[in-house]
């Protein structure tokens, strides 16, 4: 009994290797990130009225706690027809930044919300950049040691979101300061940021610049770091131990807010 139960497990574990294997295959093959984001600056009355009534809620939020608005930038895929359209913010009392990232795609002339997501960015003397959003989706690589990222998915809350991001700031900072960063051209320092996240995979040896077509792809250890933790079971325990470390950082939150 024991021999054809270490049998099936054993065919079971070669099937999920192939298909591992496969999976690593196709991200190399297929995946190809633009050193040119296109990213433009657009106006407030050129928003579609769908994604403009569902970022309100948003805009209320982030004004309520003194974020003013730097610009909206929209990076479309015409392939796909798919546009993130993104809304940037800055404190009016510290250096801190929100991004809120509106993801749409255009069927029968009008636009559908698909995901978004807030997120609120820091970055210190150190180098270090501290992150804290609700993205739902899990991130296709390691975020590394230079950006520090608290995800709480289940999290909606933005007034409490950016106070967990100062309680994770106040215990991360120990001898750097915050960096303010320019951000008068929104549409150049959303893109900045999408290359400069590239470019910090492949010094980490996940992707290469492909200087002729002007793209990043995916190194072979890259595709197979990403289809390593984007295939399951990997993203069940994943997302259990976001969820476990929202929940504590949110707990701890609150227990150091009710000390004050």
């Amino acid at each position: 009994m024991e021999f054809y139960l270490a049998c099936a497990a054993g065919a079971i574990f070669a099937i999920w290797f192939v298909v591992y294997c496969l999976f690593a295959w196709l991200i190399q093959a297929t995946q190809k990130m633009s050193a040119e984001p296109p990213a433009s600056d657009v106006a407030a009355d050129m928003v579609p009225p769908e994604v403009d009534q569902f970022s309100q809620g948003i805009i209320e939020s982030l004004t309520a706690i003194d974020f003013t608005r730097r610009g909206i930038v929209r990076m479309r895929d015409p392939a796909a027809q798919i546009t993130n359209w993104v809304l940037l913010y800055s404190n009016a009392n510290s250096t801190d930044l929100a991004i809120a990232a509106i993801v749409s795609s255009t069927q029968e002339g009008a636009e559908h919300i698909k995901a978004s997501f807030v997120e609120f960015s820091t970055k210190l003397s150190d180098g270090k950049t501290i992150d804290t959003n609700n993205i739902s989706t899990l991130l296709p690589y390691p975020s590394g040691r230079t950006y520090i990222k608290t995800i709480l998915p289940e999290l909606n809350d933005i007034k409490k979101m950016y106070e967990v991001h100062q309680y994770v700031l106040k215990k991360r900072i120990k001898n750097a300061s915050k960096v303010e960063r320019a951000t008068d051209n929104a549409a150049k320092f959303i893109a900045d940021e999408v290359v400069g996240s590239h470019e910090m995979q492949a010094k980490r040896g996940l992707y290469y610049f492909d200087k002729e077509a002007a793209v990043f792809k995916p190194t072979w250890k890259g595709a197979f770091v990403m289809a390593f933790m984007l295939i399951w079971p990997i993203t069940v325990f994943r997302r259990t131990l976001i969820k476990s470390n929202a929940q504590r950082v949110i707990a701890a939150c609150e227990k150091a807010l009710s000390k004050t």
